[in-house]
């Protein structure tokens, strides 16, 4: 049996309101209850201090140590942070601690242990042997290949330092505002896509408007 005319007719017009409540629920509502309850829970002062005491990237001398002293001494007190996350890690040849999260650690691991994987250090053994002949390295030099990798170790050691200075400094001197600019300019056509079905649904829901 064919659906009366006037339903017809209100079908299209009912699907486009519920794409247009489905829209602001998703681009609107949403957002904002989740930033209510969200933002209060991930960013607490006490969460933030937190990641900021366990958040460490820094690799520590004997000259650093004797210039700050008492910043040397915090950071290599066991009892400063949580040692499950912040981790101190010496070195037999090279007379450096290197104060790092945990998750950096893992990952200056792994990508040591890709570098001196078998195939690498057949590489390695074949260039050395191409430069300096007989007196090469051997592959199963085990006192070379524990000074490689604590030598490789403090490289990604520098460049995590370097790396976090940077992006610490950006965001203590606001420069993090331009990359939030750059996506609200980027969201900013979808918003306003928006904002004349927001506006059409409020009026019509008060009369003051």
């Amino acid at each position: 049996m064919p659906l009366p005319l006037r339903l017809q007719l209100q079908l299209p017009q009912l699907a486009q309101t519920t794409r247009t409540n489905l829209k602001i629920t998703i681009y609107f509502i949403l957002p904002i209850t989740l930033s209510i309850y969200l933002i209060p829970t991930l960013l607490s002062p006490e969460i933030f201090t937190y990641w900021q005491t366990n958040f460490r990237v820094i690799l520590l001398s004997k000259q650093f140590c004797q210039v700050k002293p008492q910043q040397c001494q915090v950071l290599l007190d066991a009892n400063f942070g949580d040692p499950n996350l912040l981790y101190r890690q010496g070195f037999h040849h090279y007379d450096l601690i290197y104060v790092v999260n945990k998750y950096i650690w893992q990952w200056d691991s792994f990508v040591t242990k890709l570098i001196l994987s078998p195939p690498m250090k057949k590489l390695i053994v074949g260039l050395a042997f191409i430069r300096h002949g007989r007196n090469a390295v051997a592959v199963d030099d085990d006192a070379y290949w524990e000074m490689m990798q604590e030598t490789i170790h403090i490289i990604l050691a520098i460049f995590n330092t370097s790396l976090f200075h940077i992006v610490m400094g950006m965001v203590v001197s606001r420069m993090w505002m331009f990359f939030i600019v750059g996506v609200v300019l980027t969201i900013l056509e979808p918003w306003e896509k928006l904002a004349s079905p927001i506006w059409t649904l409020l009026q019509s829901a008060n009369n003051v408007f």
